[in-house]
């Protein structure tokens, strides 16, 4: 009988070889495919929000996100309620589509929205310049809040998934479901021609 010691470390050795034999055959280059649709990134973004912040003395609250699947886009969109509480004023509320690129952060199996931007404003009957000073309050704390929340973790459920070093290869919007596909880390070496 083995040893409960012997049977985790063979049981290891074993885990192993799979991995290796997993990586070292089949495709030179194994990919990873997500596909997510608009409820799995919606879970994800309702635990997010609200977010309040304030600087500068302006209180900026942003909630109700709503997730944007563009067709043929790389880019991930969201809507969100945003409301500018500034100093001496009453509060202004708009609602705004922010949208970016995914960036993905391997130790801790996330994807997060990278560069994102407000695309569309809609403020109602403020004019102009009261307009602009809603986006120029909302834009920096909408770049801060969506930088630190994931819009999606991996499980790391298959053997797949925990094995690779993965690095962001592509994304794109296809069918109402965002695919991401991962890949293994390439050495240096093997980007040379």
């Amino acid at each position: 009988m083995l040893r409960p010691r012997a049977t985790a470390s063979a049981g290891a050795v074993v885990g192993l070889l799979v991995a290796t034999a997993w990586l070292g055959c089949g495709a030179a280059d194994p990919t990873i495919t997500i596909s997510l649709d608009e409820a799995d990134l919606q879970a994800h973004m309702d635990r997010a929000f609200p977010y309040d912040t304030t600087r500068a003395r302006t209180r900026v609250i942003l909630e109700n996100p709503g997730v944007v699947l563009e067709t043929g886009s790389d880019r991930l969109g969201l809507s969100l309620d945003i409301r500018v509480d500034p100093p001496l004023m009453d509060e202004l509320a708009s609602r705004a589509t922010v949208t970016g690129s995914l960036r993905y952060e391997h130790d801790e199996a996330a994807l997060y929205l990278d560069e994102p931007r407000i695309a569309e404003l809609h403020v109602g009957d403020l004019r102009p310049e009261t307009a602009e000073r809603v986006r120029a309050a909302a834009e920096p704390v909408v770049r801060g809040a969506l930088r630190l929340f994931p819009i999606y973790r991996l499980e790391r459920r298959s053997l797949r998934e925990r094995a690779a070093e993965h690095v962001l290869r592509s994304v794109i919007v296809r069918d109402g479901r965002l695919h991401v596909e991962l890949g293994l880390r390439r050495s240096p070496a093997a980007e040379e021609p």
